[in-house]
């Protein structure tokens, strides 16, 4: 998979003022973040086992083609 020096955040915001932010960097194990179905109730996504099952899952002409440098 491509890395890169960059950093980026993952947000994840209610209706209400509050978020959760998590500071990460572009090739690092993604964190599980919440993602709010109503403002008190959520369910924790498992944002690198996405990452990890799409990724793999795509063909190798596209996975080859993100990859160049």
């Amino acid at each position: 998979m491509p890395t890169f020096a960059i950093e980026i955040s993952i947000n994840s915001i209610q209706q209400s003022p509050e978020a959760f932010v998590e500071p990460v960097s572009v090739g690092a194990t993604l964190p599980d973040m919440p993602l709010f179905l109503t403002p008190e109730t959520y369910v924790p996504v498992p944002l690198e086992a996405t990452y990890r099952s799409a990724w793999e899952t795509l063909p190798a002409y596209w996975r080859e083609r993100l990859t160049m440098a």
